[in-house]
């Protein structure tokens, strides 16, 4: 696989882990990663041991429900409001979430039908991230496909990503399905993230995808380039 197109004019410290001649600092984001359903947390716990297993150092950065990692990974949290945690997310409104435009936006945008999550874990990311951009070598997004993640980029952290499927798939088997007007028009307003998925997805390069498949539905859904994306499967 070619490496990232915003690694030129890196030091030589960076180039050596590269070239392999130690290991690569790696971290690897997710909004939410349950360790039990979902698939994230699972895949999350999975691959970072695998890669440490492999001799590289590894951070795991994660919105909750936090994973269950192998101990020599390391465990960044990065709490958000948690809304599905919530016995009533309408009344949690306080000062704290009214005094932060983040919090904020994350309970507005929960309680009006959306899906903020990966959104607001950008933003968080991209605010732990600003003195912290020289621990690390590379950054392996795992479908978070944020704004946040651009914003790390151009502080040169350079930032690669994998799509497992596009969640375009999940929006249409979704709507279609639903029995009413008003059911389809929330179902639209939940799967709005799409739209910041679909722009962040066209400026990653490499982009990493799991199957053939994969690779022909982001070409379709996303309108990503074909020679801009790297089949790599599971395991590999």
């Amino acid at each position: 696989m070619k490496t990232p197109s915003n690694i030129n004019g890196t030091s030589k410290d960076l180039m050596s882990a590269i070239n392999g001649d130690r290991p690569l600092k790696i971290l690897l984001p997710s909004y939410r990663s349950n360790p039990h359903t979902g698939g994230q947390g699972i895949y999350m716990s999975l691959i970072s041991k695998a890669i440490v297993d492999l001799g590289h150092e590894v951070d795991v950065i994660s919105g909750p429900p936090y994973p269950h990692l192998d101990p020599r990974v390391g465990m960044i949290k990065l709490p958000s409001l948690d809304m599905y945690a919530r016995d009533n997310p309408i009344t949690c409104l306080n000062r704290d979430i009214m005094s932060n435009r983040i919090d904020l936006f994350e309970w507005w945008s929960h309680n009006w039908g959306g899906f903020p999550e990966p959104y607001t874990f950008g933003e968080r990311l991209k605010n732990y991230m600003k003195t912290r951009i020289s621990d690390y070598d590379i950054m392996h997004d795992n479908q978070t496909l944020c704004y946040g993640m651009l914003e790390v980029r151009n502080m040169g952290l350079p930032v690669v990503g994998t799509i497992h499927h596009p969640i375009t798939k999940d929006r249409h088997i979704d709507i279609t399905h639903a029995k009413s007007p008003f059911l389809k028009l929330l179902k639209w307003r939940w799967y709005s993230f799409l739209n910041m998925q679909i722009r962040v997805a066209r400026q990653l390069d490499p982009l990493i995808v799991v199957s053939d498949s994969t690779k022909r539905d982001v070409h379709k859904d996303f309108g990503v380039p074909m020679e801009r994306m790297q089949r790599i499967h599971h395991g590999i």
